[in-house]
């Protein structure tokens, strides 16, 4: 049983820490359904601005849906070469059943053209200046 001091580890982005997962308990959904883990994330919700909690994909493990089910919102990330609108709907699924609160989406490993990259550059650059520095 460790402290939270011990635990969490800083990362060269200033004001960006994680907490890696650690071995695989023996049973990880009786532990996501443990009550030691909903005080888990509330004091570290106490602690930070954001919490991020990184799961496998939703439908390769129990343990997803009951994350989904755990915390404030959740966010679906989708390959930009795998788009099957099969797997993603039965995954939207799963995550409806969960009770998630789908907050966004993200696309990554998008193949942007050089002459695109401009737009995409100025786009986050321009937002990222407006937003407040915070704690994640």
């Amino acid at each position: 049983s460790s402290s939270l001091e011990e635990i969490i580890q800083e990362t060269a982005i200033p004001n960006f820490f994680v907490i890696p997962s650690g071995p695989k308990p023996p049973n990880p959904a009786e532990l996501l359904t443990s009550n030691k883990t909903r005080m888990f994330l509330e004091e570290l919700k106490q602690r930070f601005d954001r919490v991020i909690v990184d799961s496998p994909p939703v439908l390769t493990v129990a343990d997803t849906p009951i994350l989904a089910n755990i915390v404030d919102g959740v966010v679906d990330v989708i390959k930009a070469n795998f788009l099957n609108i099969d797997i993603i709907l039965r995954a939207r699924q799963r995550l409806y059943e969960a009770k998630a609160k789908i907050i966004g989406v993200i696309l990554n490993n998008v193949n942007v053209r050089k002459e695109d990259a401009y737009y995409y550059y100025h786009y986050y650059y321009y937002s990222s200046e407006e937003k407040e520095k915070k704690k994640v």
